[in-house]
């Protein structure tokens, strides 16, 4: 029932589209799910913003037939499956942080590493857990404890300053208990020149997080 989009550019009306997906998303009504999945489903891949806006929506319903459908989609071939990846994080179910973890430990593109450390990060946000109150409560550790396993692999994995600077920030803000365990087993793998001396500031800020919960 809004105004006409007649003579907008592609552009325009694209922002307009997420923008709504958004905002339908903040409301976190079941009743949208339909909506939702018709906008993932009929967005094309050129249309990053809509896709990832859709699925970020659909993850704040976060229900288990809704975690499937979107862990297919993040699985499935084809160019639409790295902006489901990006907005994968806000579906905080374990289902969710394993194909995140999954696809980090395999990336090769420091772009795509950095936009998925950004989503491991969403998913395991040690300030968001609290104000989960669905069925997805429970498996607040285990999501935690995978992405910060996967995002100190790739601190020490990644010789390239966006994909560690996007690590080193992700396992700040999952603040999973097992992080200093796994800083100390990452100093030996740790890759480049002064690796070490990477991973030893990353345990420093670790430990020093004035933000810490």
């Amino acid at each position: 029932d809004g105004p006409s989009t007649a003579g907008w550019s592609a552009s325009a009306r694209t922002a307009l589209v997420a923008g709504l997906l958004e905002a339908v998303g903040a409301f976190r009504d079941p009743r949208a799910a339909g909506v939702l999945l018709a906008a993932l489903e009929v967005a094309s891949a050129r249309d990053v913003d809509v896709v990832r806006s859709a699925v970020e929506a659909l993850g704040k319903l976060g229900d288990d037939a809704i975690a499937a459908r979107l862990t297919a989609a993040a699985t499935a071939p084809g160019l639409k499956r790295d902006a489901v990846l990006w907005g994968l994080g806000y579906c905080r179910r374990f289902v969710c942080a394993e194909v995140l973890a999954s696809a980090m430990a395999t990336e090769a593109d420091p772009e795509q590493a950095r936009r998925l450390a950004r989503a491991l990060g969403d998913v395991g946000n040690s300030w968001v857990w609290p104000t989960v109150t669905d069925a997805s409560r429970g498996e607040e550790a285990a999501v935690r404890s995978v992405a910060a396993a996967v995002l100190v692999d790739a601190f020490a994995r990644w010789d390239h300053v966006i994909v560690r600077t996007a690590a080193a920030n992700a396992v700040l803000v999952v603040d999973a208990p097992s992080t200093p365990a796994l800083l100390e087993a990452a100093l030996p793998r740790a890759v480049g020149a002064d690796a070490r001396a990477q991973v030893l500031a990353l345990q420093a800020r670790f430990e020093n997080n004035p933000v810490r919960r």
